[in-house]
């Protein structure tokens, strides 16, 4: 190892004089940098030093299901990820970017996780429109495709309400929703990849629009979620939400979840 040699500054430098109480505090702060930080909400933060598993994107200001960010953040903190919060950029680089529940982003942000996407990075998309109003369904179809080549239909309702239960209230200009025609049951997705498995869905489902071959998952006879290549990276599209059921603790949600964070493209 080659040890850089001592050179006198020359006679223009001015050397700064720096009390040993300024250098410990600099010191000090820089080593702490370079260490993982556990925040009291649980986030194991990534360094400078070493990117983060996944980012989750707190968009629940366009969204209307919080319940799925809360169940994505504590199935991360539950198995160990590295993984930071955040609510706008700039973008840290991760592996792999969640946006739970999500109906529609920024201009900005959309942009920026469209060019971590073609980088390299996967990026999990799940859909918040299932209680979406007529407009806001509208804008999610638009930015749906426009920034994502992702194509969907009008949410169906699994949950069909009995008739001896009370009629829920209706939103404003509340979106058209199809019910399923089969009797009221516990619905199950059926997902295919990463591995074969099934979890329960919580909410209405948001049919995606895709080939074959991109089909990830279903429900009934309805294809919820997808996965594309786009550029370097994966684009993973879930028309039903997944963080309800990491937040009421489901095994087999927990572990797609954790297969999704380890595994490769």
């Amino acid at each position: 190892m080659k040890i850089p040699t001592y050179r006198r500054p020359s006679p223009t430098y001015q050397r700064a004089q720096v009390s040993r109480r300024t250098f410990l505090s600099f010191a000090t702060g820089a080593v702490a940098t370079m260490l993982p930080l556990k925040t009291p909400t649980g986030l194991l933060v990534a360094s400078a030093c070493e990117p983060a598993d996944c980012v989750l994107l707190d968009a629940q200001e366009h969204g209307p299901l919080p319940e799925s960010l809360a169940g994505y953040q504590s199935a991360l903190a539950a198995g160990g990820a590295r993984f930071l919060r955040i609510s706008g950029g700039p973008l840290p680089y991760s592996r792999t970017i969640i946006v739970p529940a999500c109906l529609a982003l920024p201009p900005e942000l959309s942009q920026e996780i469209a060019a971590a996407l073609t980088g390299g990075s996967r990026v999990v998309l799940e859909s918040g429109a299932g209680f979406a109003t007529r407009q806001e369904f509208a804008a999610h179809k638009e930015w749906l495709r426009d920034y994502w080549s992702v194509r969907v239909e009008a949410p169906v309702d699994l949950w069909r309400p009995r008739k001896d239960l009370p009629e829920r209230p209706r939103s404003r200009a509340p979106l058209a929703v199809r019910h399923s025609p089969i009797p009221a049951r516990v619905p199950y997705v059926d997902f295919h990849w990463p591995f074969r498995t099934k979890i329960r869905d919580f909410s209405r489902v948001v049919p995606v629009s895709a080939l074959p071959e991109h089909v990830v998952a279903s429900c009934e006879h309805w294809p919820v979620a997808s996965k594309q290549n786009k550029g370097e990276g994966t684009l993973v599209f879930l028309g039903s939400p997944l963080g309800p059921a990491l937040l009421a603790g489901d095994s087999e949600a927990h572990r797609w979840l954790r297969a999704i964070i380890a595994s490769p493209q």
